[in-house]
């Protein structure tokens, strides 16, 4: 068995030929066309409840479902944020199956989230997919929209009923590269498929054509993810450093007025495990906030970054944590 990793074109096609060398020896028959048959060392009756990305088999041209360990920082679950709200509406939403049905509709919903980057849309994300995973469902990640497709198609012959979240992050992007179309006919249902969750995020909404942002049944709901308020920013604060007092935590939470979660995440980073000044720490997200970076920065004598002064060190920190 070969450890070379599976090559894959620019595309996103895949040779499975290198794939087949990896798993075991043919243990069953498949049934691959009119009295054709081909060996295969395993099959199942369900994928495996999951997060996938989704690639064709360059032999056949059938879709191939990738799993992907999806790590990421400790989610905080914010009471006081939109993602609780938004959570509990698509748990009612998985239940309405036979509402849905007796109504003439396709049981499917679709949320498009935007905002500022950094202010947490993929953590809502995130959540959404982690609560779909618990329940035995299925994500998949969408790169290429005619991909996609095909693997819906092939997952609702396979598994008809199979909870299933598919995840259009930086839809903007997507359109930019793949087009419209074949996106507008997934999204509006065009192989009748039920059961389904469609999420997206962008940070530009600008770019994106009303018939994907005003357009019902495609995205039913559009959601801004602004930057937190001084509720969402003190729950924040206090759930990643308890050790504050509420003095300190007060004074946190007043100096970080407009930063966005992100950023905050950030500046704990920045003065609670590396050791830099609270206040230069503000001052350079603020600015990272505010700016993007751009040649013409050569020419001024300072620049979004750090400055060459920047950290003299924890002692040097306005707000501690306490010992007790």
């Amino acid at each position: 068995m070969r450890n070379q990793p599976v090559r894959s074109t620019d595309d996103g096609v895949w040779d499975l030929s290198d794939v087949e060398e990896k798993v075991a020896d043919s243990t069953q028959w498949g049934l691959v066309g009119a009295k054709t048959y081909k060996g295969f060392p395993r099959t199942q009756n369900k994928l495996p409840a999951g997060v996938y990305s989704i690639t064709v088999d360059r032999n056949d041209d059938r879709p191939v479902f990738v799993r992907r360990d999806v790590k990421t920082d400790g989610i905080v679950a914010l009471q006081e944020s939109i993602t609780k709200s938004v959570i509990h509406e698509i748990q009612t939403f998985w239940g309405k199956e036979k509402l849905f049905t007796s109504y003439g509709f396709l049981h499917r919903r679709g949320y498009l989230f935007y905002g500022p980057q950094g202010t947490g849309k993929s953590s809502v994300v995130k959540q959404i997919m982690e609560d779909v995973v618990r329940r035995g469902g299925l994500v998949f990640l969408c790169d290429n929209p005619k991909f996609l497709n095909q693997a819906l198609v092939t997952l609702r012959q396979a598994e008809p009923e199979r909870q299933l979240v598919c995840v259009f992050e930086d839809i903007d992007a997507i359109i930019a590269k793949y087009g419209e179309d074949e996106l507008l006919a997934l999204l509006d249902g065009a192989n009748m498929i039920d059961h389904v969750l469609n999420i997206a995020t962008t940070n530009y909404p600008e770019r994106l054509d009303r018939r994907i942002v005003s357009r019902p049944r495609r995205f039913d709901r559009v959601i801004k993810v602004d930057v937190p308020n001084e509720k969402i920013r003190r729950e924040f604060l206090k759930a990643q450093l308890p050790k504050l007092s509420k003095k300190q935590l007060d004074e946190l939470v007043s100096k970080t007025e407009k930063l966005s979660l992100a950023a905050l995440s950030e500046m704990i980073i920045s003065v609670y495990c590396l050791g830099n000044k609270l206040d230069d720490t503000i001052e350079i997200l603020t600015a990272l906030a505010d700016g993007k970076p751009s040649s013409e920065d050569f020419k001024k004598e300072s620049a979004i970054g750090f400055a060459s002064d920047f950290g003299k060190g924890s002692k040097d920190n306005e707000i501690e944590a306490d010992d007790d």
